[in-house]
């Protein structure tokens, strides 16, 4: 008969013959609860330029400063500027541009006020009260900059991770294979299931993990 070893002994045999995993390349949308084999750092800012937080109103530093002074303001409003728009506008004294979420700010922002805090007449808004210089401006890079850690080697890869990676640009990343594993039961009270049980027998289970 065999001599049986603690489960102590059989861990530390198992893990001195165990040797790493091969790598391999994913797809980001295929890396779901994978593991990494390699750190991953931001090649870009993110974002990658100043952005607007809200709906709103650019308004340029002299009309933000005649704001803060006490003075009320009514401005002409240039253009809309949506989200995606690649061209970069200026804004000018006495004239504001309505900016969508997540759009590119105009050169010459100083502050974005919120359109709820804004009153319309006609072509113009009226803006009151003071506002802080940067306002709803959320600058490039304020969530990661390049260069900064995104994950590391021997990470899960959790959903979270994998929305990080792909908001670098990166679609392909090197994980561990999946190890393939035996699970053995034994017993002389076990049977596979299917099959015929008598009294004193059970179905052993652990094969089907």
């Amino acid at each position: 008969m065999a001599q049986l070893i603690s489960l102590e002994e059989a861990i530390s045999v198992s893990c001195e013959n165990i040797q790493p995993l091969d790598s391999e390349y994913l797809y980001i949308n295929n890396a779901n609860m994978r593991v990494l084999a390699e750190d991953i750092n931001s090649t870009i800012d993110i974002p990658n330029f100043d952005r607007s937080a809200v709906d709103g109103y650019a308004i340029g530093t002299i009309d933000l400063e005649k704001l803060n002074a006490g003075h009320r303001a009514c401005l002409q409003v240039a253009a809309t500027i949506q989200a995606g728009a690649a061209e970069r506008k200026q804004v000018r004294i006495g004239e504001a541009y309505r900016i969508m979420t997540g759009a590119m700010i105009p050169e010459g922002c100083a502050a974005i006020i919120k359109q709820e805090d804004v009153g319309l007449e006609g072509g113009h808004i009226v803006v009151c009260g003071s506002w802080k210089k940067g306002k709803n401006i959320l600058r490039a890079g304020y969530e990661l900059r390049a260069g900064d850690n995104v994950c590391t080697r021997g990470q899960i890869i959790s959903p979270e991770v994998l929305e990080r990676i792909a908001a670098c640009g990166i679609n392909k990343i090197l994980v561990h294979k999946i190890p393939r594993i035996y699970v053995i039961d034994t017993g002389t009270e076990l049977v596979l299931p299917g099959s015929d049980i008598n009294t004193g027998q059970i179905y052993g289970s652990s094969r089907s993990l």
